[in-house]
């Protein structure tokens, strides 16, 4: 089980790819496109290089005297094929590939943190960009700053199992946030995914169930890393992120009140309509808004002429504008007609 979550993370850098979707010509395209490429060519690389290892040189060479399995298989099999020059060689190819890594890290975490500020999550200080090198200075700072501080006071191999039970909650919230945002999507016209994940739900359950697991296999420290992580960002989100949020109604409530109450959620995604369409703030909507309102809502509603009846139907007054209760009552009535 261990073995396993530790394969798991190996493969953690194609989550990367996904923090840079702001800066990607064609993300709806290119970012599936990217990871699965990524992903792919990993697995090959990696399926390749342990069959190489095992196939070459005996498995004993991969334990050290008490029988536990070293931590730097590559350089001993370097050293076994070509002797002490060849495995300072992979020592030396480790030492480069790990520092790149580690700024592929600083990379993809200082855009989350960017990311978070501009959709008001975190102070605007991470949004500032810098005016000569059009980064983010200041989160990418604050990540290697805290990575630095990391490596620093804590042992390595405890880095190790903290940052994978991390990225293991990683993949289990992305899970679980992809269900909860498409169920949620009719009420928030602002999510508009270009991409659709094969296999909803299961596929999601699958990452969701599996992810749980292997936190467990994985040992204490792990879950202490997994769940540290989560409590400081509800700290931060309920400190601050709540706060100054966007929007006031939050894809988890949507979810939560269609679960429990699909009525009501229902009725609050037509409100929400009936105030995005209204653009001049009068809290009232003329026909070619109550029309884009239909359109977003997905209504059913034949041709526009049907559509004209319900709303001069709605338009008691005949001045060409309803208000929210004249809206929502139309509404209702093509709801009764289709049904």
């Amino acid at each position: 089980g261990e073995a396993s979550a530790f394969v798991l993370v190996s493969y953690a850098g194609v989550a990367k790819v996904a923090a840079i979707g702001g800066e990607i010509k064609n993300p709806g395209k290119n970012l599936p496109g990217g990871i699965m490429t990524s992903l792919g060519i990993g697995a090959v690389l990696y399926a390749v290089l342990v069959a190489t290892m095992v196939a070459v040189i005996p498995h004993e060479a991969f334990f050290d005297s008490n029988g536990h399995a070293i931590e730097d298989p590559v350089r001993a099999f370097a050293e076994v094929v070509g002797g002490s020059d060849m495995a300072i060689f992979a020592a030396v190819v480790a030492i480069l590939t790990m520092t790149s890594m580690s700024l592929a890290g600083i990379l993809a975490a200082s855009r989350y943190l960017f990311a978070m500020s501009r959709d008001n999550l975190l102070p605007d200080l991470f949004e500032d960009v810098h005016p000569r090198y059009e980064t983010p200075h200041v989160a990418i700072i604050v990540t290697g700053v805290a990575m630095a501080i990391a490596l620093l006071t804590i042992d390595v191999h405890q880095v190790a199992e903290y940052a994978s039970g991390f990225q293991i909650m990683v993949y289990v919230l992305m899970s679980m946030s992809v269900l909860v945002l498409r169920k949620a999507t009719p009420s928030h016209a602002w999510y508009q995914p270009e991409y659709n994940a094969p296999l909803r739900p299961f596929l999601q359950w699958f990452g969701i169930i599996s992810g749980s697991l292997l936190l467990y296999f994985m040992g204490m420290e792990a879950i202490i890393g997994a769940v540290t992580a989560a409590i400081v960002g509800l700290l931060i989100y309920q400190g601050y992120g709540k706060k100054h949020q966007s929007h006031k109604i939050s894809p988890w409530e949507t979810f939560r009140m269609m679960s429990s109450d699909p009525r009501r959620a229902e009725s609050r995604r037509r409100a929400s309509a009936f105030f995005a369409a209204d653009t001049w703030g009068n809290k009232l909507l003329t026909l070619r808004q109550f029309m884009s309102c239909v359109d977003a809502l997905g209504l059913e509603y034949g041709d526009t002429d049907n559509l004209r009846d319900y709303f001069h139907a709605a338009d008691e007054d005949g001045d060409g504008l309803i208000h929210l209760e004249q809206y929502l009552m139309a509404l209702e009535t093509m709801a009764s007609d289709e049904g």
